[in-house]
């Protein structure tokens, strides 16, 4: 399974390297890693949509928030403090603890994604 953002991080956290992309985002078709797979394979934070907002312009239903915004209010986490270099790691940790947190709810949902697929697809 992937986990990812969609937004891409950058800037520099105790000495690690400018990154354009996480390197546990296989993104575009394939990412830093180079590695493909499966929709069905990804949890995105910005497109599952209980963490997700009314689109304030009405033009979509629902917009993502920003990983900063559920790092805060979901897990109580301050990360990409402004002023400060941005922390790809500190990103990571932020997605995948939301993960860990909602996973049984996500899981369903994905679950029910798959099947709804499965039954388009077989007609």
């Amino acid at each position: 399974m992937y986990l990812r953002h969609t937004r891409p991080s950058g800037g520099d956290c105790d000495g690690l390297p400018h990154v354009r992309e996480w390197d546990y985002t296989p993104r575009f078709g394939g990412g830093v890693l180079g590695v493909t797979h499966p929709w069905y394979f990804t949890r995105d934070t910005a497109k599952y949509e209980p963490f997700m907002k009314v689109d304030p312009t009405g033009e979509k239903d629902f917009i993502p928030k920003k990983l900063k915004v559920l790092a805060k209010d979901k897990l109580g986490l301050v990360i990409q403090e402004d002023g400060v270099p941005h922390c790809p790691l500190e990103d990571a940790v932020a997605a995948l603890e939301l993960y860990k947190k909602h996973r049984t709810k996500w899981e369903k949902a994905m679950s029910y994604k798959m099947e709804r697929t499965k039954a388009i697809t077989k007609c």
